[in-house]
């Protein structure tokens, strides 16, 4: 059943060529390579010092073309926070709680973090800025990047407790 295939195949060497090509970017093309990297961290404030409980994640700053990457990155930080036992404040909570007090979440770095804290009724906040965002599709390649500068400050101290930068990259 299959050896009239075989032997038409053998007999037109371009079409074997070509079926070998399509056959190599169908099997390429579900090839996905994600770059292990690890985050640069700073911890600041060594762990057991502060006695952070309740946690506000800030609406995060944006440093790309894309609209709503710091949304989502915010909120994806804010899920895997939430997994770590610390009391993390609802992001709704947080943007009305800024919204009633009138403060402007694009400015929010210029904002005393005590008067943050006390407003948001939080022991850390967790600032973040998107520093890259791209993504890159050529035919059967796939190329994704997203890069991000993370920091938790002590609302009752203003000290910085850790600071974060890491950029992961996908290929396929």
């Amino acid at each position: 059943m299959i050896t009239p295939y075989i032997d038409y195949f053998k007999n037109n060497l371009k079409y074997s060529l070509i079926f070998l090509w399509v056959l190599i970017s169908l099997l390429s093309s579900c090839n996905y390579f994600q770059e292990k990297s690890l985050p640069n961290i700073t911890e600041l404030v060594p762990t057991g010092e502060s006695s952070i409980e309740t946690i506000a994640t800030l609406p995060f700053a944006n440093l790309t073309d894309v609209p709503d990457i710091a949304s989502i990155l915010r909120t994806s930080f804010f899920s895997n926070l939430s997994l770590r036992g610390y009391t993390a404040i609802r992001l709704e909570e947080i943007d009305g709680l800024l919204k009633m007090a009138e403060i402007d979440a694009s400015n929010i770095e210029s904002i005393d973090p005590y008067q943050l804290g006390r407003i948001l009724k939080a022991d850390a906040l967790i600032y973040g800025t998107v520093t890259e965002c791209s993504k890159l599709f050529v035919g059967i390649y796939s190329n994704v990047a997203v890069g991000a500068q993370i920091k938790m400050v002590d609302s009752r101290t203003n000290k910085t407790i850790w600071a974060a930068e890491h950029l992961e990259k996908t290929h396929g």
